[in-house]
């Protein structure tokens, strides 16, 4: 089958390769449908990626469909559409038992120190492979916008949860469409937001003294956070989930087609 491989700084190829082997235990054969292209790709071909090895088949940011699974995976099933997790970890050094597979003393991304999905076929552990529902890859909506300030935004709203969410417990991330808008949202199992102050939360030096774990900190994060989502024409807003939850929601319109 056919592959793009960037074989050197500036130089991709279309190559040939084989077909991928088929799935061993804990392992899916996946189909690629969809491949984003990121800072991480463009540094690599202008050679400004310390990490990138030459030659590999890039991507890393991977929308694709399971064909096969391998004994002992439970989670996907053949014809389930999932977003990959492209870092490789280990699972046995210290880093991956505290549960921090980022700093995996043997960490490998796709596309970046190995082979990644700019290829029909490939096949990886299941376990970085995340069901997407429904929605279909020619349905997910766009946004038009700074994409370095809103990456600002949701690092500020994922920074938040971590420090105030209780130490172990889940910060969860997701994203829906609807109406010409996309909303993404960011929800912790911390303390809460006290009661009527949704909104002044995001004012300017306004800050959660009393519930913060630890000191540190102006009050300016969710305030510039606000200021870049209202510069996109958007909205933010924090909410007590059902569960107890808190929900930070970011909801921008949807990039329309020409």
């Amino acid at each position: 089958m056919k592959a793009i491989r960037l074989e050197k700084p500036g130089h991709y190829a279309k190559v040939q390769i084989d077909e991928p082997q088929k799935p061993a235990e804990d392992e899916a054969l996946v189909r690629v449908l969809r491949v984003g292209i990121c800072g991480t790709d463009v540094s690599g071909f202008l050679n400004k990626m310390p990490f990138y090895s030459y030659p590999h088949i890039p991507g890393h940011e991977l929308g694709v469909e399971v064909l096969e699974t391998g004994a002992g995976v439970t989670h996907v099933k053949p014809g389930q559409r999932c977003a990959v997790e492209p870092y490789l970890n280990c699972q046995t050094c210290r880093a991956c038992k505290a549960g921090r597979g980022n700093c995996c003393e043997t960490l490998k991304v796709l596309g970046v120190m190995t082979d990644g999905g700019l290829r029909p076929r490939f096949v990886l552990p299941a376990r970085k492979l995340h069901p997407a529902g429904d929605l279909a890859p020619e349905d997910l909506p766009l946004v038009d916008g700074d994409a370095q300030r809103l990456q600002q935004v949701f690092v500020n709203l994922i920074a938040n949860a971590s420090k105030f969410a209780p130490e172990s417990s889940v910060i969860r991330v997701g994203a829906s469409a609807a109406d010409k808008r996309v909303t993404a949202w960011v929800e912790d199992e911390g303390p809460g937001i006290p009661d009527g102050s949704d909104g002044s939360i995001f004012e300017r030096f306004r800050r959660g003294a009393d519930l913060e774990p630890e000191p540190g900190g102006l009050g300016l994060g969710l305030w510039i956070s606000k200021s870049i989502v209202d510069r996109h024409g958007g909205e933010i807003s924090a909410a007590r989930t059902s569960e107890g939850r808190t929900r930070f929601s970011v909801t921008l319109p949807a990039e329309q087609a020409e």
